[in-house]
This record gives C-alpha cells, structure tokens and sequence, in this order.
C-alpha cells in the first residue's frame, strides 16, 4: 500500500523539494534514489509505496534562488509493518474451503468444529484471537440455530490486523406429517400415510 509524507514549515512559495531513499539515515550518497519521479518538485508531499522493514528518507529542501550547495535537509525513517495471513476452516456433516464464503454444514442441534491458524511466511505470531461471538482462542466449537457467517479477527504480534470468515449452515430436520383415523378392532389392520412436505401442528 502507498503512503503519503509531508513536510510542515518549509511551505513557503517557490520552495523546491527533493525526495531521496538513502542506505543509511541522513547521509545522501550519490547512487541514492531520488523517489518522486513524475511528481511535482515543488510539493512538500511525497506519495510513494515503501518496501517491507524500514525505508530510510532523506529530504533536500531548496529555496528559491539558492545555490544547489545551499539548501535545507530532513531525515527520517518509514517502517512498514507486514499484515498477518490467517487460514479459517471447519469440519462438520459437510465442507468447503475453496469457496467465498468458506461454509460447513450441521444438521438442526449439532456442532460445527471451527479453527484459524496463521500462514504469514516467516510468521509473525498472533497475539490475540477474537471470533464475531466474543469467543478468544484460535479453536471455536459452534452450534447455532440458523445460519450464521462468523468473522475471526487475528492481531499480530507487531499491532496489524487480520480478518477472515466462515459460514455454518444449519440443515433443519424434515417435519413428517402423519395421516390416519379409521376406527379398527383388535387384531385388525388398518393403514397409516405420512405426508413429508405437510408440516407439523406441534410436537
């Protein structure tokens, strides 16, 4: 992702800014490179998109009619932090994980087995667990009564945040409805249907 720096106090008219990426912090070496390419050199911000770890910047700040030997400078550091990678999946009557949103199935009462790991290479580590029902471990035993798509979010140990969900689908039991009311004698036959598309007046 870009980033945008700015420089405060040195926004004077016609100031001329030079945006470099040194190798080492407030020394500016030839084979440096200048970063705003295609970019106005007359403005105090930089928007560029900085490389994993720490970026060293190092800012030449020419006002106008000065000689290129006369300038002000500022240097700094830019630390990109990496985003944690987070896995869910789960196990119930059945299961997908090649699709959006990741589903399991339960039948009506049963239980779905959920479990989020990480995959950042090299890892990060996780420092906290946190599921959509305010359960706080990477492992969630569930049993809803409909449907329900839970979100995990995952906080790495250096402070970024990382998301993924999962739908479990709740397969209600069928209603049978049965159908009979001839009056018989003891040891006659009589006959009962049952109807599974009718529903149930009650239990």
């Amino acid at each position: 992702n870009s980033t945008t720096l700015q420089i405060s106090n040195y926004n004077d008219p016609g100031n001329t800014f030079f945006w470099y990426k040194t190798a080492t912090l407030g020394t500016l070496l030839p084979s440096d490179d200048l970063l705003q390419e295609g970019q106005d050199y007359t403005d105090s911000k930089l928007t560029f998109t900085p490389e994993p770890g720490t970026t060293h910047i190092y800012v030449k700040i020419l006002k106008p009619g000065a000689e290129n030997d006369c300038y002000f400078t500022k240097s700094f550091d830019v630390t990109t932090k990496k985003v944690p990678a987070i896995s869910v999946s789960g196990t119930g009557t059945n299961a997908n994980m090649n699709v959006r949103p990741k589903y399991v199935d339960i039948c009506e009462a049963g239980e779905a087995h959920l479990n989020a790991r990480e995959t950042t290479s090299p890892a990060i580590g996780i420092s906290k667990w946190m599921w959509s029902d305010l359960k706080n471990t990477a492992a969630n035993t569930v049993s809803p009564q409909d449907t329900t798509l839970y979100y995990i979010t995952a906080e790495g140990s250096n402070g970024c945040v990382a998301k993924d969900s999962i739908q479990v689908n709740v397969m209600k039991k069928p209603i049978l409805q049965i159908n009979g009311g001839d009056e018989i004698c003891v040891n006659e036959k009589g006959e009962l249907t049952f109807d599974p598309s009718t529903p149930s007046p009650g239990p």
